[in-house]
């Protein structure tokens, strides 16, 4: 399984008590096999729901603006006194709106009736955030700054007008929205789609997530030297639909990410949930149509600040759930200047690290660990920072 994996699989597993349960809290369910459980996985018997879930995040990141319930003083490397480093981009309304979750708990409110229609409104104290997809249209409106992003999408045949997991990307190539799923569904998808010989596959105890009976997968690795200790994810009973999932390290007993539904109705919202009229006094951005796919770098004519001139050169070393990905960024154009930005901030407050390797900036969580040298490589992986050095000595600057 890719490193990215073992970030991007979220979730809680919900054990509760029922009539049906034995004392020991599981429902008795008719046995399956792994096989039966990844079918049912692959085959929901609907596409429609609404319902709570609730989303923890921690990562040891430490704490910084835009961060909410940053960890301080975890989760980092010693080393020595701090020297500046390039400054990233600032970081756009969906850049902002990932980091707000990627530290502490948070609820989300979600509406979904196929792939076209979806909504995921994510709730704090006094204001909220919505990403509504409808059909070709995909907002985001952000209530604290009365911010409203919106792109309009040509349909594709026979496919769903917004790929699964991708609405976040549109707003910006900066962000990877496939790093934090808004529901246990995105998370499998994206654990499926990893399943590899470097991966044990179980079944678990059966379980009972917001108030339903549900099996569980459990996903281990083979690999040694991961941080990745397991994912468990729990899966409906009756409709096949993921309730939970959790990715727990190595490191500590409490898993490190969940994402699971608290309440849950399996029944189509209606149409109204998911049009969208920006408030009056909203600033409204429209992006231009030709946004591209997620990630990709857009070409050296591109009127984006901080653009690409040219894709990163990409290095795996190492296999399995121990694969380190080590990048070495092309030139950047020049970048704005309207502030450092949160992405900025976060390598601020990193202390230094040293080695074989380099110097930079190093950042130790309980599932990843990211190396940041000042050539302007890059290391990440679900593996220790230590194995992060010995990959990034082995990547020519």
């Amino acid at each position: 399984m890719a490193p990215a994996a073992a970030v991007v699989v979220v979730a809680a597993v919900g054990l509760g008590a029922a009539a049906a349960a034995s004392a020991s809290g599981s429902p008795d369910l008719p046995p399956k096999t792994v096989e039966q459980l990844l079918l049912d996985l692959a085959s929901p018997s609907t596409t429609a729901l609404s319902g709570t879930v609730a989303l923890h995040a921690d990562l040891g990141l430490p704490s910084l603006p835009g961060l909410s319930g940053g960890v301080s003083g975890s989760g980092v490397v010693p080393g020595d006194a701090a020297s500046a480093v390039p400054a990233p981009p600032s970081s756009s309304p969906a850049t902002q709106t990932v980091l707000d979750l990627l530290a502490g708990d948070h609820t989300l409110r979600v509406w979904a009736d196929g792939p076209m229609h979806k909504r995921v409104a994510v709730l704090a104290e006094g204001s909220e955030t919505d990403l509504i997809v409808d059909g070709t249209d995909v907002w985001l409106w952000r209530s604290a700054e009365q911010q409203v992003l919106h792109a309009s999408l040509p349909s594709l045949p026979d496919e769903p007008a917004l790929p699964e997991g991708d609405a976040l990307s549109l707003f910006g190539h900066d962000i990877d929205p496939a790093g934090l799923p808004a529901t246990p569904a995105d998370a499998v998808d994206r654990l499926l789609a990893a399943v590899d010989p470097t991966t044990e596959v179980t079944v678990g105890e059966t379980t009972i997530v917001a108030g339903r009976d549900a099996y569980q997968l459990v996903v281990t690795p083979r690999t040694e030297g991961t941080l990745v200790a397991r994912v468990v994810v729990a899966v409906d009973a009756e409709t096949n639909v993921p309730l939970s999932a959790a990715a727990y390290s190595t490191q500590r007993i409490e898993p490190a990410l969940s994402v699971a539904f608290t309440s849950v109705a399996f029944e189509a919202p209606g149409a109204d949930v998911f049009a969208f009229t920006p408030p009056a006094g909203a600033t409204v951005t429209e992006l231009p149509e030709d946004v591209e796919r997620p990630m990709v770098p857009p070409g050296p004519d591109s009127k984006r600040p901080g653009a690409w001139d040219s894709p990163p050169d990409v290095t795996v070393v190492g296999e399995g759930w121990a694969r380190v990905l080590v990048v070495r960024p092309p030139e950047q154009k020049a970048q704005p200047d309207d502030g450092p930005g949160a992405l900025t901030d976060a390598l601020g407050v990193l202390p230094r690290a040293s080695g074989d390797w380099g110097s930079g900036y190093a950042l130790s969580g309980p599932l990843f660990s990211v190396l940041v040298a000042d050539d302007g490589r890059l290391a990440a992986g679900a593996v220790p920072v230590a194995t992060l050095e010995e990959a990034l000595a082995s990547v020519t600057p």
